[in-house]
């Protein structure tokens, strides 16, 4: 039997099936080959819940329990598999295991041995993403440097990767006030996790983008931005979440910039409490500076004088408060009082004219998942469809709507009542 499964099992590998390779190899008791599998097909993220698609928790949970590895890979493969049955004692110290294993590893097999580098630094920043910055940066780091090795075939079937490394690299140049690099990783990452079918990446890029339109003052593309991040399919936050303090922190400047300070104070309180659960220091900084900004708005007096009481004391970087120091002196308007004019909505809005002409049921869907940050190759699996469909759908969309960008089709059709519940209507 075991001669069959080893037989099977490489059967399976040769022909792409992954899920049922490892089970095979498992079954023969041949925990080193299942581990090289999965590290030769760059196939870690299906472990990690990188991917859309995974393995199994069985096969995961097996994969946890290898006994003491004699091979770089198994020993990665246990790393990665531990923490999702919670035991990350046991993953630090396979990966500990696994460093010194990949430093033993002959010169000639450079393929094998960056592939094992570059596994190695992605289950460091999956699992210190929430735990430890500095640490994900410096693996996000390192896997840029090895990227390159592989050839860009091998790299653009794994999108999970780069999705990681430019979530990694955007949110530590935010926190250094880097507003600009980070605008591009973080629009980067945020397709390349489209494209990874990784509905929590997806999520995390477009908080931090919120975050970052908001300390830039552009409140409207801050809260369009929380509002995309916070619907279904998108993923909800677990208590470890970071990005859940920084979607409250986003909420409590727009519920400020709306002169709406029962909705800062309300979404304030949310935040510390995520803090609690999740430290950020970067992100008890702007919580602080907002607060002091809410009393700062209810005070009377000059606003020279406020937004200097309000930014004193403040360790963000030099950088950044130059660019937020403007945004304050908007939020504090020459009016003072608790009420700001930066995006008072008016009493008496013109109705939006009626599209030209009407949506037909499909088009509203994909409107509908337009809406929902769906890439047009999401969109067409999810409806069953071919992407050129999509295209042409997206393009009778535009026409109707009279706009010529997805951003602006979403924006018109909220403005038209034509999305309910965040999908078409």
């Amino acid at each position: 039997m075991p001669e069959l499964h080893r037989r099977a099992a490489a059967w399976l590998g040769e022909h792409g099936l992954l899920a049922d390779a490892v089970r095979h190899w498992l079954a023969a008791g041949d925990h080193g080959r299942a581990g090289r599998l999965i590290v030769r097909r760059l196939a870690i993220g299906q472990v990690l819940g990188l991917t859309g698609t995974r393995l199994p928790d069985e096969l995961v949970r097996q994969l946890s329990e290898a006994p003491r590895a004699v091979e770089p890979e198994a020993a990665l493969v246990a790393a990665a598999a531990a923490p999702a049955h919670g035991d990350n004692a046991a993953g630090t110290g396979s990966l500990d295991h696994a460093a010194r294993l990949i430093a033993r590893l002959p010169a000639g097999q450079e393929d094998r041995i960056v592939r094992c580098r570059l596994t190695h630094a992605v289950i460091r920043m999956a699992q210190q993403r929430s735990r430890c910055p500095d640490t994900a940066g410096a693996a996000a780091a390192e896997a840029e440097l090895l990227s390159p090795r592989l050839t860009r075939a091998t790299m653009a079937a794994h999108p999970e990767i780069p999705a990681l490394t430019l979530a990694i690299r955007g949110q530590g140049q935010l926190r250094d006030g880097s507003l600009h690099a980070a605008t591009v990783s973080l629009s980067a990452g945020l397709k390349a996790a489209c494209a990874a079918g990784n509905g929590a990446l997806r999520r995390d890029c477009l908080v931090d983008l919120a975050l970052l339109e908001a300390l830039r003052g552009r409140f409207r593309a801050a809260d369009e931005l929380a509002t995309h991040a916070s619907q279904p399919p998108l993923p909800a936050w677990t208590a470890t979440d970071r990005s859940r303090s920084s979607l409250h922190v986003v909420r409590a400047w727009i519920g400020l910039a709306r002169g709406e300070p029962a909705q800062t104070h309300r979404e304030l309180g949310y935040a510390r409490a995520a803090l609690s659960s999740a430290p950020d220091p970067f992100v008890t900084e702007i919580c602080a500076l907002t607060a002091g900004l809410a009393r700062a708005a209810e005070q009377s007096g000059p606003p020279a004088g406020r937004i200097g009481d309000t930014v004193a004391g403040c360790r963000l970087p030099v950088g950044l408060l130059r660019t937020v120091e403007p945004v304050c002196a908007a939020v504090l308007d020459s009016s003072g009082g608790p009420r700001t004019r930066v995006l008072t909505r008016p009493e008496h809005v013109r109705p939006a004219p009626d599209p030209v002409e009407r949506l037909s049921a499909r088009e509203r869907e994909v409107l509908g998942r337009l809406a929902q940050m769906m890439t047009t190759e999401e969109i067409a699996a999810d409806l069953y469809l071919s992407v050129n469909t999509v295209k042409t759908h997206l393009k009778s969309v535009y026409r109707k709507l009279a706009v010529t960008r997805r951003s602006a089709a979403v924006r018109r059709a909220r403005e038209l009542k034509l999305l309910v519940d965040g999908k078409g209507g």
